[in-house]
Order: C-alpha cells, then structure tokens, then sequence
C-alpha cells in the first residue's frame, strides 16, 4: 500500500522512472541505448519498479511493448511494478491490448486512487524533468539519479 510521501518505508527499495514527454518507436531506442548500460547494472537490483508517466505527450505501440517488457523482468525477479499517472493517451493503449481495471494493468493515479491498491509499498515523489531520469532508492533512502542527454545518461551528483 502506497504511503504518504514524507513516510518512506525503512526497507523501500526501487528503481524510479520519470518517462520524457516523448516516448514512441522514434525516440525509444535512443533512450534505451544511453541507459543500456545502467539497466543492465539494474537488471537483478532488488527493488520494485515505478514509472513515473505523467509528462509522456507523445507515445504509441512501441511504448507499451517496452512498459510490459519492463514488467515482465520486475516480476521475474519477485520485484512489482506500477505505472504512476499516466496520460489518457497511454491508458488508452493499455486498454486496447490488455482490457482490465487499472489495477489489473498496474496503473495508479496518485492523486485519485486508493493507497491500499497500489502495488507498491510507497510512491517516491514526482520530481518533473524535461529529459526524464532514473533515480536509485535503497533501503528508505534516495541513493543516486541520472538524467538523460544527447550524451546517453549523466549521473547527478549534486543531488535530487
């Protein structure tokens, strides 16, 4: 059950990302090269997986098929996933090729749903980016973001 956002669980760990407003077949491949080599760091890292959707403008098929993919190695190493506040665009498209409730297709909408049926323990904060960001949580701690650039992706390390 998702708690409060001043609450984090002591043993709260995850991967956190905050999709860009682009994220179709065009810009997807770039995206996943630069993280390649950071995703592949955090393939079996122990933590749930949350995706922060709510600044996604544009994004089609190929978007959906790398969200399920990203699910599917969550569950398989016994991580859970959620998708935060997606727009109507994306929700649309998770209808069309997997019918169910929000629930079912692991979608939350923070400011509307009930904490109780999140799939994950605690929501980290949103914390908007034009370029989007993966930001690392180990045990109830904020441990390490990195924000994407032309480049690939580039650690910040002045922070959050």
């Amino acid at each position: 059950m998702a708690e409060a956002a001043d609450k984090t669980p002591a043993d709260f760990s995850a991967v956190v990302i905050t999709a860009p407003a682009r994220v179709d077949m065009d810009s997807l491949d770039d995206l996943l090269h630069g993280a390649h080599e950071l995703m592949e760091q955090l393939g079996k890292f122990p933590g749930h997986r949350i995706i922060h959707a709510r600044q996604i403008q544009k994004a089609d098929s190929a978007t959906v098929a790398e969200l399920l993919d990203l699910s599917r190695r969550a569950y398989q190493f016994g991580f859970k996933f959620v998708i935060c506040d997606p727009p109507k665009l994306l929700d649309n498209f998770f209808d069309i090729y997997f019918p169910g409730s929000d629930v079912q297709q692991n979608i939350f909408y923070t400011d509307r749903d009930d904490p109780k049926v999140c799939p994950v323990p605690w929501i980290p904060p949103f914390l908007q980016s034009r370029t989007g960001r993966i930001d690392i949580w180990k045990q109830g701690q904020w441990h390490a973001s990195y924000h994407w650039t032309h480049d690939g992706l580039e650690s910040d390390r002045r922070g959050r």
